[in-house]
């Protein structure tokens, strides 16, 4: 049976950023996360994922786009160093880096270069969107973290989204132990599982049905790794700060922004920098 949690008990127990920076901190002391991703016309996915860990504390971001939007990206996003190729990630990743791959992607085939560099990195990596399937394919020397909906869990358990959703537990559970991987299972009452526990959020609303919501869960799921959560609670307080903000947004016209700001508003509030 999942053990539920919401987002007050991380607060109380002093798991949500323990670790207070000195005052001469500086900013590979806040995280580094690399984002890949935005396959056109999808690029607006990736852009929201950096948003959410610019906004949520990170202290560098790195991007890569699937094909050229960096004028794009420099546009709204003038902190972020833009790469140009696979070659300048392998020459700039470091060890103590995350890598947050797929926002924004809708092809497996067009990243497999890109997922090389993934499955060999030292540090926990977030795969999403297309890239969730990989897992089917490649072998990861850390076990990653994925966020499927419904439908892309459905795809890795080769059934159908209604088997899922009348079994989520179960299916989160076997496809965690069948793939080595730490496994968010989006939708009401999101579940988490590591191969052994199974978690359930308290938390959430149908705000989230709408473009763009996974996006911003996976930056900042990446944003709370990178500054030194474990790769558990990272997913646990993320899930439960995007589906508690969204219980609180006022009506379902708002847009993914908004609900950054809420999420960026309701991260600093409540826990020590």
């Amino acid at each position: 049976m999942a053990k539920s949690f919401n987002l007050i008990e991380f607060y109380i127990k002093d798991v949500h950023f323990p670790n207070k920076k000195p005052d001469n901190a500086h900013k590979y002391d806040f995280g580094i996360l690399f984002v890949y991703g935005g396959e056109r016309p999808y690029g607006g996915a990736a852009l929201l994922c950096i948003q959410t860990a610019l906004k949520t504390g990170i202290g560098l971001v790195y991007s890569l786009f699937h094909g050229s939007q960096n004028d794009e990206i420099l546009k709204q996003f003038p902190e972020v160093i833009c790469l140009e190729s696979l070659d300048q990630i392998k020459l700039t990743i470091k060890k103590e880096s995350f890598i947050v791959a797929g926002p924004g992607t809708s092809e497996i085939s067009k990243h497999k270069d890109l997922l090389n560099i993934v499955s060999i990195h030292d540090k926990t990596s977030i795969l999403d969107a297309a890239l969730i399937q990989a897992i089917k394919e490649i072998k990861f020397v850390t076990p990653p973290i994925i966020t499927p909906h419904e439908g892309e869990a459905a795809k890795l358990l080769n059934c159908s989204s209604e088997i899922i959703r009348n079994n989520r537990e179960r299916s989160i559970k076997e496809i965690s132990n069948s793939y080595s991987c730490i496994t968010v299972l989006k939708g009401k009452d999101t579940l988490i599982c590591d191969g052994e526990t199974i978690y359930k959020c308290k938390h959430g609303s149908n705000n989230l049905a709408k473009a763009g919501s996974g996006d911003i869960l996976a930056g900042l799921i990446g944003s709370l790794l990178a500054q030194g959560l474990s790769p558990v609670e990272s997913c646990k307080t993320a899930v439960a700060l995007h589906g508690f903000c969204a219980e609180h947004l006022e009506h379902r016209g708002y847009i993914a922004n908004e609900l950054i700001e809420k999420i960026a508003e309701k991260r600093f509030s409540l826990s020590v920098t």
